[in-house]
């Protein structure tokens, strides 16, 4: 109570005590602010990179739902044929990355992806699930203080409708 009457007094006083408070309560401010605006930034280019690569699982599924239903119908395990290494390639350029790095106009790494793995479940449906991490570089005055990591866990499924 004490901190917060003097804080009160100092931001009230016509002296000028207060513009130093007032000014470092500022700066604080405007970093908390700058902090949280980036994390939405991040958080944003999570979004569409999960969006992106749910739109090419799925259209993996689509463009291969023929062989999927005739494997899935016959009874035979279909996931010793289908190609992962096209699967992470596909998904590789449909984010626009090079070697699993985003990087903006200036050369700078906006984002990176690592632990990229395809898995394949057989079990009346043919499910597509791809695990992945998205780290973030924290940066301040140009210099990489820490990373976020996000992993992502996403599915895709072509399942037989019932005759």
């Amino acid at each position: 109570v004490g901190a917060a009457m003097r804080i009160a007094y100092l931001l009230r006083s016509k002296r000028g005590d207060g513009h130093i408070t007032a000014a470092v309560w500022m700066m604080i401010l405007l970093l908390i602010f700058l902090w949280v605006l980036d994390f939405a930034g991040m958080l944003s280019q999570a979004v569409r990179v999960q969006d992106n690569t749910r739109r090419m699982l799925d259209g993996y599924v689509t463009q291969n739902a023929a062989q999927i239903y005739r494997s899935v119908k016959n009874g035979h395990d279909l996931t010793q044929t289908l190609n992962t290494d096209a699967l992470c390639d596909a998904c590789q350029t449909e984010l626009g990355l090079q070697d699993w790095k985003a990087v903006d106009g200036n050369g700078h790494i906006q984002y990176s992806i690592s632990d990229f793995t395809v898995s394949f479940i057989l079990d009346g449906t043919l499910q597509l699930q791809v695990t992945y991490t998205i780290h973030f570089p924290i940066e301040m005055a140009g210099q990489v203080y820490a990373t976020a990591h996000i992993p992502q866990r996403l599915s895709s499924c072509y399942q037989l409708k019932l005759d």
